[in-house]
């Protein structure tokens, strides 16, 4: 992942970004995660290897999805978090199998953290939960160039909304299932490549940056994906107990 900024309105401090280390997974869960209010939130662990988010980024490791788990900061402080896979394997887009980036999770600082540290959002070009989808659309044009999330149910209407207002197709439950193991519920985003460069060149144009990232084919073939699964299940009972006895997400 190539270390991002997003300068502020004076240009002197920006908000940069970089893969999460141990110890930033352990600052976000003890100085971070007590300001905030939201129960789904709170469920996530970024510390630990426990819960939702270890596994995904432990299946992801073994389905060979590339699981990335980044963090944004402001003068080196943490102010937001995001686990993505770049390679996950769907059908509804196209019809066909292929592989496309997936946003997991994202998480913005809470608004009495970020006074408490002195940061004030309204100074920034580009704002935080903003600034974190952009990473992942950024990211996304060195694979496919698609990105494909899920709105989570508790986060309601007011979540589908912003999502549509960054730009993602909500995908209706008629299109059918999200890929072999996953169902549609109604709440998936998409965006293509051609939408995602768009927004990340209109992005850059407001922070006074340019980008320019060739797209490359992402169609794979049944073969591809049904080896993917077969490795999958043959790595599965002996890696289970592994990603039970970790205590962390090892980089």
């Amino acid at each position: 992942m190539d270390n991002l900024q997003y300068l502020d309105k004076n240009h002197k401090h920006p908000i940069e970004t970089t893969i999460a280390t141990k110890e930033d997974r352990a600052y976000w869960q003890k100085e971070v995660m007590p300001f905030e209010k939201s129960e789904t939130a709170r469920k996530w662990n970024w510390k630990s290897n426990l819960g939702e988010i270890g596994k995904a980024y432990s299946l992801g490791k073994v389905l060979g999805q590339n699981p990335e788990l980044v963090v944004l900061k402001k003068n080196n402080i943490p102010i937001g978090m995001m686990l993505q896979v770049k390679n996950y394997s769907e059908k509804i887009t196209t019809g066909k199998i292929r592989d496309t980036a997936m946003i997991w999770y994202v998480q913005k600082a809470p608004k009495e953290y970020l006074i408490k540290h002195g940061i004030n959002e309204k100074e920034f070009d580009i704002k935080i939960a903003k600034a974190i989808i952009d990473v992942s659309l950024t990211s996304s044009l060195k694979e496919s160039g698609n990105v494909l999330l899920h709105a989570d149910p508790k986060g309601g209407n007011r979540l589908l909304e912003f999502y549509r207002q960054e730009g993602f197709t909500q995908m209706p439950k008629e299109k059918g299932r999200i890929s072999s193991g996953r169902v549609n519920d109604g709440r998936y985003f998409y965006m293509n490549k051609h939408k995602v460069l768009s927004i990340v060149k209109h992005n850059r144009a407001t922070i006074g940056q340019n980008v320019e990232i060739p797209c490359k084919n992402n169609s794979i073939s049944n073969k591809e994906l049904y080896e993917k699964v077969k490795a999958f299940k043959e790595n599965r009972l002996k890696t289970t107990p592994d990603i039970q006895k970790s205590k962390g997400l090892e980089q």
